[in-house]
């Protein structure tokens, strides 16, 4: 497995791929996680972890401009297209999601923020659950 990850924003990849978290921001891990995928942080980097390399090396990372193309990624088996829509106008939305459904394969599965509610799309859509999707076909 892998995950392709983007962002608009230069600053935040960076700060992705450092994989640094606060260990409150990871409560809900289990502590057997924790141990197994985890780094703690002493001295200076106490109350910190970092995620093991192990998995950082199965992450890409690449900005996106979610307005524009896109080419080169895909096709996936899972999209999350979280809390992002909400920066969009009806029409953008619509027209994100339909270029964002394009790169999931038949089948897969589409997740977004519950606040978003159901986006009006033409790729054919079966609702799973409050803001989870699968794509027709497959």
């Amino acid at each position: 497995w892998s995950i392709v990850a983007t962002d608009i924003s230069h600053r935040v990849l960076l700060s992705a791929k450092e994989a640094i978290y606060p260990q409150d921001r990871l409560r809900a891990v289990s502590p057997e996680r924790l141990k197994r995928y985890c780094l703690r942080g002493d001295g200076d980097s106490a109350g910190l972890v970092q995620i093991q390399d192990k998995l950082r090396e199965r992450v890409k990372f690449g900005q996106l401009n979610l307005r524009a193309p896109i080419n080169g990624l895909g096709p996936f088996d899972v999209v999350f297209l979280r809390n992002v829509l909400i920066y969009f106008d009806p029409p953008t939305k619509s027209a994100v999601v339909d270029r964002v459904l394009a790169q999931l394969k038949p089948g897969g599965l589409f997740f977004i923020g519950t606040a978003e509610g159901r986006v009006p799309c033409q790729t054919p859509l079966t609702v799973l659950a409050p803001g989870a999707f699968r794509k027709a076909g497959g």
